[in-house]
């Protein structure tokens, strides 16, 4: 049952808050974790500890009902049509290797062409480098305009017969910006190219509806989420399941071995080779069913007043304020013209607040932009209007002491 939105009682689910003494306003790198998602890893490893899919005893079998309910959950977070086609991964730098390595590698030839921007997090452009080097693709880049987002119409014009695949992010880790995710899966899916979304930012905000989309591939990362590091999710399209193999080999994914010939399990167990990170996914899974209590739609929206009340306020009060990221955003990246960004951040830290500094692992935007880096504060629904002030004063602190 969703409630109104208590700022207060949210945070108070927090302890990571009190306990590390700082403003934290790096949530885009790793959001905090709620008691919830503790106390149900805790419980495992204290209570249970059993491995899945594997022993019979009592202990095992409960263990893997709380399993594949997490899955469940996932599944249900995104629309999955099957729960069957939601693999657990890492995370989602490893979701999108596993897309490049066992879809990608194997439905392109030398010549054809995978659509891509220089916006994205390295983690949605080193893979598909990659399998574009390995098998004679040829990589085309969706243009930037001059504040780093993408104009999605531009595709109607890239898109050509050689095009096979194209990889955006829902939501830059920079910039906050958001494309037309479904405007891109309809022009591409018009020409017979696939789509795989990056949602590592975007689900934490606007989880993707796999079904109304019609995505191909969409990746998350449950630590972005308020879960664990050391998950993520892939989810495929039905519609490619022959056309999707595992990239992995190992125990529990294989059905049978007869000689040489591996004899894979169905999905989503052919893709999951090894033991998993039980107390992770548990921990993710009870986040999920946390988070039915709240609208994510007020708490994005939290996040963006925020910001806002952040960055008119340096608007108004700090010269050469320069700000990189898009407006309505829960991201902030900005400059401070003639000031380097990891002086800046350091000097911050000095003064409580944790934000981060530099390429944000995007080293093509930055080279978009011209510069070396920028100052990026993240903001979450556990953090409050104290939490800006205080954010808004230490800049200012910090001001005095490199422009004395």
């Amino acid at each position: 049952m969703k409630q109104n939105f208590d700022n207060h009682h949210f945070r108070e689910q927090f302890p990571a808050i009190k306990n590390i003494g700082m403003v934290y306003l790096d949530s885009a790198a790793t959001a905090l974790k709620p008691q919830v998602m503790i106390d149900t890893i805790n419980d495992y490893f204290a209570n249970n500890g059993a491995t899945v899919h594997r022993s019979l005893h009592q202990t095992g079998k409960e263990t893997t009902e709380q399993y594949e309910a997490a899955r469940y959950k996932c599944a249900s977070l995104i629309n999955s049509p099957a729960v069957e086609n939601v693999i657990w991964t890492r995370g989602a730098t490893e979701s999108i290797n596993m897309i490049a390595y066992g879809y990608l590698q194997h439905a392109i030839k030398d010549g054809d062409e995978i659509i891509i921007n220089d916006a994205e997090h390295h983690s949605n452009l080193i893979p598909w480098l990659m399998v574009a080097k390995i098998k004679g693709a040829k990589i085309v880049r969706l243009p930037l305009r001059e504040n780093g987002t993408i104009d999605v119409q531009c595709l109607d014009t890239l898109i050509s017969a050689k095009t096979k695949f194209i990889a955006l992010t829902q939501m830059s880790n920079v910039t906050g910006f958001m494309p037309d995710i479904q405007a891109v899966i309809e022009k591409a899916h018009r020409k017979g190219v696939k789509v795989a979304v990056d949602g590592a930012q975007g689900a934490a905000h606007s989880p993707l509806d796999v079904i109304a989309s019609g995505i191909d591939f969409y990746v998350l990362s449950a630590h972005k989420m308020y879960g664990p590091t050391g998950v993520g999710v892939l989810y495929y399209s039905p519609n490619i399941a022959d056309e999707f193999f595992p990239v992995y080999g190992g125990g529990q994914m294989l059905s049978t071995l007869e000689g040489e010939t591996i004899i894979p399990k169905k999905s989503p167990f052919k893709y999951e080779a090894g033991t998993p990170n039980i107390a992770g996914i548990l921990g993710f899974g009870a986040v999920l069913d946390w988070l039915k209590n709240y609208d994510m739609e007020v708490l994005k929206n939290h996040s963006k007043q925020l910001v806002d009340i952040i960055d008119r306020e340096l608007q108004s009060t700090v010269p050469g304020y320069i700000r990189y990221s898009q407006p309505g955003s829960s991201i902030l990246s900005f400059n401070i013209s003639g000031l380097h960004h990891v002086d800046f951040s350091t000097l911050l830290s000095e003064f409580g607040i944790s934000i981060r500094s530099g390429k944000h692992c995007a080293i093509p935007l930055m080279k978009h932009f011209g510069i070396s880096g920028t100052l990026r504060a993240s903001l979450a629904p556990y953090n409050n209007e104290s939490d800006a002030f205080h954010f808004i004063d230490a800049i200012k602190q910090t001001l005095k002491i490199l422009r004395p």
